[in-house]
């Protein structure tokens, strides 16, 4: 169950970063969108001229509902997200990632240390980091909205798309349907994460069917994805606020952070 949560936490994280990708002009229509390459071409400058968002997930799967909020801001290499999370198996969580370093905040009692962070080293070759560097790696490559939609577009299509409106805004509803066994084999998915989700066994099934809202000024409102995922139902709700607000979002003090559980 554990192990479940964690490779649906960890797909979630990598479509996640896929709602930061609409943009489009300030003052120019944006064109009719039919594929997904087209939507790919609108990502310019609104996205990045915005920079910082606030967000709020929801994720129904294996019978437990993981709830999270969080802040990001989008910049390169140097991108930084934190999230606030709850997971009924384990209780309340803090992530940070900085660049590409994570920072974990986990339960009291679960590592043997009194430093309530760790940190993990995609690089290290210790267990742990081994086991958690898909994840982060994928974090990383997900991280930029400049780079998602053109990466996942050669495994997916447009099948619908609408207006609708959504806490007073008029929005722009996209359904996408990604062929999962080319996105697996496409660069959007890490080698490590490809290993992680091949050592699990997790089922995915045939495509993965998912919905973006975007308003009119061409950002990433909600994005929902509702699948059965090795036989589980999993459903997921992402809502974006505050495009552009500022966000802190630093690394926990050092003598805050301890070491890693050897197993």
């Amino acid at each position: 169950m554990r192990k479940f949560s964690f490779v649906v936490c960890g797909i979630a994280a990598g479509l996640v970063a896929l709602t930061g990708c609409a943009t489009t002009t300030s003052g120019v229509a944006a064109p009719t969108v039919t594929t997904v390459n087209q939507l790919a071409e609108l990502m310019s400058s609104k996205t990045s001229a915005a920079r910082t968002a606030h967000m709020n997930l929801d994720v129904q799967a294996a019978g437990q509902d993981i709830t999270a909020t969080g802040q990001v801001e989008f910049a390169g290499a140097d991108s930084k997200i934190e999230m606030s999370m709850r997971i009924p198996s384990l209780g309340a969580m803090s992530m940070d990632l900085i660049g590409s370093t994570m920072y974990m905040k986990l339960p009291a009692g679960v590592l043997p240390t009194d430093k309530p962070w760790v940190k993990f080293d995609p690089n290290g070759t210790d267990p742990v980091s081994k086991a958690l560097s898909a994840i982060v790696s994928q974090e990383q490559q997900n991280v930029d909205p400049t780079k998602v939609l053109s990466q996942i577009a050669p495994a997916s299509t447009i099948t619908k798309s609408g207006k609708d409106t959504i806490d007073g805004q008029s929005t722009t509803r996209y359904a996408i349907s990604v062929d999962t066994a080319k996105l697996l084999k496409s660069n959007l998915i890490s080698p490590q994460l490809r290993q992680a989700l091949t050592t699990s066994k997790a089922k995915l099934p045939p495509h993965m069917n998912y919905v973006m809202w975007i308003n009119s000024s061409s950002l990433p409102v909600r994005f929902t994805l509702t699948e059965t995922i090795s036989g589980q139902q999993v459903n997921l709700e992402m809502n974006y606020t505050d495009w552009g607000q500022p966000v802190s979002i630093q690394a926990p003090p050092a003598d805050q952070v301890g070491p890693l559980p050897t197993h």
